[in-house]
């Protein structure tokens, strides 16, 4: 790492889709902000987005309290509550941003997000599908479009800490 010098308001440990998504959402509330994201791998290819698979469980506000309660029953009451109400309170509303931002997730004949039936859950839930690469670097051109900052195949360990400083 020796000669790399970067200034940023934020770092974020991680490209996948939590990371990318935070750091577009950090650009698009906070201009000013200089944004840092560092990921271990290629940006899209790397890590566990592409691992699973491109499904994600999208829960209709209607239908918030059927899957906490079945969670937490099939999860013998092991569940985080305070995560598992975030998410499902937060569902609905982040996949209808992501997907108003033009990521590829998979539509329907009618141009909506598609949704198919996840019954075998028991609940309303629904679960949605995109090409985990694809959205990945979709995400990375839409951050590198608002001026967040790049690093590939960086390692947490690698980042010297000098002072308060990273």
């Amino acid at each position: 790492m020796e000669g790399l010098n970067y200034e940023a308001d934020v770092l974020i440990v991680g490209g996948g889709l939590a990371g990318l998504t935070a750091a577009v959402k950090l650009k698009e509330e906070r201009e000013d902000l200089e944004v840092l994201v560092v990921d271990k791998g290629g940006i899209g290819w790397a890590g566990q987005t592409p691992l699973g698979g491109g499904c994600a469980i999208y829960v209709p506000s209607d239908g918030v309290d059927e899957f906490i309660n079945s969670i937490v029953e099939k999860g013998y009451g092991l569940s985080n509550l305070d995560w598992l109400n975030s998410f499902a309170n937060s569902s609905e509303q982040s996949f209808m941003e992501l997907f108003s931002w033009g990521l590829p997730f998979m539509k329907g004949p009618d141009g909506k997000l598609y949704l198919s039936s996840a019954a075998y859950w028991g609940t309303k839930n629904k679960m949605t599908s995109f090409v985990p690469h694809k959205i990945l670097l979709q995400l990375k051109k839409l951050a590198l479009a608002r001026g967040v900052k790049i690093l590939n195949k960086i390692e947490v360990v690698d980042l010297l800490k000098d002072d308060k400083r990273i």
